[in-house]
């Protein structure tokens, strides 16, 4: 996991399939690169490794088992993972499909992007 701690310069995974220009504006108003990248599990994966310090989908993001895995890694890694909201992941529902989002980060920087998100972290 990244120790950085600024948030200029540091790196923001965004997805390369469904880019999201409010999320390119918030990275931008941070200061943040960000870097298009397929698939969410490697995303988790380079921001766990620290390739990346955070890595965020806003709205409808698929299903709990695509993020299930990464939020278990990058965790266990000292990293932080909400929804959009603020908000643990709930693994616990009825419903798998994910309609609320992911922010996962290095920790350092996730307070800051929940802020930018429009959430009172």
């Amino acid at each position: 996991m990244s120790e950085r701690r600024e948030r200029r310069g540091a790196t923001l995974l965004v997805s390369r399939s469904r880019p999201s220009p409010r999320l390119a504006r918030i990275g931008a108003s941070l200061e943040m690169t960000s870097l298009p990248v397929g698939s969410a599990g490697v995303k988790g994966a380079r921001v766990a490794c620290g390739e990346a310090e955070a890595f965020v989908h806003l709205g409808t993001c698929g299903y709990l088992w695509d993020i299930a895995a990464i939020d278990a890694l990058a965790q266990s890694a000292g990293g932080r993972v909400t929804n959009e909201h603020g908000a643990p992941i709930a693994y616990r529902q009825r419903e798998l499909r994910r309609d609320d989002g992911v922010v996962l980060s290095n920790g350092h920087v996730h307070d800051a992007l929940l802020a930018a998100i429009g959430c009172d972290p």
